[in-house]
C-alpha cells in the first residue's frame, strides 16, 4: 500500500535515505520493493529507551552521496515531526529532489515538510503509542 502511494504521489527516485532505527525495517522493504539499491542511513535518535521524546541526538557523520540524486527519506512515523525537520534541514540543497514516507503521521504534528513531499498510511491520534512487531 506504502509502495503504491509513493509511485503514485511522488517523482522518480534514485536513493533511499533510511532514518535509523526506526525506518530501519520499512526501508529495506521498501527499497526491495521499488529495486533501489543505493540505500544510506541517517542516525538521529529522539526517544529514550524508556520511550520519552528527548532532544535530538545525530550520530551522522553526514558522508551522504545525494548529489543530484532523487532521494527518498524513510522513517517508521512522525510523532513530533522534529526528526524530519533537522533532516530535512540538513538535506536541503537547492536543485535537490527530497520526498519523504511514513507509515504513521500523528496529528498536531509539527513537521514542516509541504504535504506534497509526504506519502503515509495512516493518521493517528497524537496521545496513541503505536506497537511495532520488532519492539521486544
Amino acid at each position: 500500500m506504502l509502495r503504491a502511494k509513493i509511485l503514485d504521489e511522488l517523482p522518480p527516485i534514485d536513493t533511499v535515505l533510511i532514518i535509523t532505527r526506526g525506518g530501519l525495517h520499512l526501508g529495506y522493504y521498501i527499497a526491495k520493493a521499488l529495486d533501489i539499491r543505493d540505500i544510506q542511513t541517517f542516525n538521529v535518535a529522539s526517544y529514550t529507551d524508556g520511550n520519552q521524546q528527548e532532544a535530538l541526538r545525530d550520530f551522522t557523520q553526514h558522508s551522504l552521496n545525494l548529489t543530484g540524486k532523487s532521494v527518498l527519506v524513510i522513517d517508521d512515523l512522525i510523532d513530533s515531526g522534529a526528526t524530519l525537520n533537522y533532516v530535512h534541514g540538513i538535506l536541503a540543497i537547492p536543485g535537490q529532489v527530497i520526498n519523504y514516507a511514513t507509515l504513521y503521521l500523528k496529528k498536531n504534528h509539527r513537521c514542516k515538510i509541504p504535504r506534497e513531499k509526504l506519502v503515509f498510511l495512516k493518521e493517528m491520534d497524537a496521545e496513541e503509542w503505536i506497537e511495532f512487531y520488532y519492539e521486544l
